[in-house]
């Protein structure tokens, strides 16, 4: 994983803690939800993306 995107998802975390949004945020996603993703798309996503998208699947019910 990249060590500036989970340094900057703790950020975003820190202050999510003190703001809580309305929509919950999801947990990670898993390595295979990804990789279907790439499949889909027809290449890999940068290493940046997956690992934001390791740490955070984004909205719930979205």
């Amino acid at each position: 994983m990249s060590d500036d995107v989970i340094e900057a998802w703790e950020l975003i975390e820190s202050w999510l803690s003190l703001q809580p949004p309305t929509t919950p945020i999801v947990s990670g996603a898993s390595n295979e939800l990804i990789a279907g993703a790439e499949a889909e798309l027809g290449f890999p996503l940068p290493v940046d993306l997956r690992t934001l998208w390791q740490r955070c699947a984004g909205p719930a019910g979205r």
